[in-house]
């Protein structure tokens, strides 16, 4: 059979396809990717899609950014606020500076619900009554604006042997306090027969809501070479009713004492106490000791 491209003389016959195809080409030669002058092609140029997506992650990055430091700044603030705000409620009796820690993970979320979920005080120069202790509250739901109650406290006071002996001088206990490993020495008389016995005991201590009981456990005799029953002076000694030291009228009203831990070093007592008032005349009103 013969080709009709040859025996077409009209250029739209073989000739205008092949002159179509030479367009094609050339077009195609027009289009192509350019090279730089290190014979690289150029990169793509990305979309107003992708662009869109970039512009909003960094946004969000930085807002982000300016959200921590403001929350970095309103802690501190609010923290200067709060330890300047506890010093100034203290009971008369009580005096020292105080620092304080905000816990939680957003101080500026805490501020919009009006409730801290903890805050931390602490202070290594506080006296109370003049007797110095070391301390740290720990407050958990304190209403920020002052008012209402807090749901829970727990409080640790440490006293060395001095603040220890100065605060049972104040409540008429006789005799002097050392420490030891888990028990309490003290020293003391007794008149036994118009006789004068001195003793030095060794109690251990325990907590007893707003005070502290010092049972006796062993007990040493002196005295002065008068003969007497040693046997029943520590029998009286050591089946009598313990030393009973009140500290109810160190601590705000319906705070409890819940442990007594002693070392040679310092005492420790923790107390605790639930819905406590945040008003400044329920915090400085203490117990009584009667």
């Amino acid at each position: 059979m013969v080709s009709t491209c040859w025996a077409s003389p009209l250029p739209n016959g073989c000739e205008a396809r092949v002159a179509a195809t030479h367009e094609t080409n050339a077009d195609a030669a027009d289009t192509a990717v350019i090279p730089d002058a290190s014979g690289e092609p150029r990169p793509k140029r990305l979309s107003r899609g992708a662009k869109g997506w970039i512009i909003a992650g960094v946004v969000v990055v930085v807002v982000a950014a300016l959200l921590v430091v403001a929350d970095l700044v309103t802690r501190s603030v609010a923290e200067a606020q709060v330890a300047d705000t506890v010093e100034r409620r203290l009971p008369a009796s009580v005096q020292g500076d105080v620092e304080a820690q905000i816990g939680g993970v957003s101080v500026l979320w805490q501020l919009v619900t009006g409730t801290a979920t903890e805050i931390t005080l602490t202070s290594d120069d506080l006296t109370v009554a003049g007797t110095p202790v070391g301390a740290e509250v720990v407050a958990r739901g304190v209403p920020i604006r002052g008012e209402g109650t807090i749901d829970s406290v727990d409080a640790t006071f440490a006293l060395d042997e001095d603040a220890l002996n100065a605060l049972v001088r104040a409540q008429h206990v006789p005799g002097g306090f050392s420490l030891g490993d888990g028990t309490v020495g003290y020293r003391g008389t007794l008149e036994v027969f118009g006789v004068e016995v001195s003793y030095q005991a060794t109690a251990r201590a325990e907590a007893a809501g707003d005070r502290v009981l010092l049972t006796p456990v062993g007990v040493e005799l002196g005295a002065g070479g008068v003969s007497i029953d040693a046997g029943d002076l520590v029998s009286r000694l050591l089946g009598g009713d313990p030393v009973v030291v009140c500290v109810a009228d160190r601590l705000p009203e319906g705070v409890k004492v819940t442990n007594v831990d002693v070392t040679p070093e310092r005492v420790r007592v923790e107390v605790a106490a639930a819905d406590l008032p945040m008003q400044r005349e329920a915090l400085s009103r203490t117990g009584v000791c009667g």
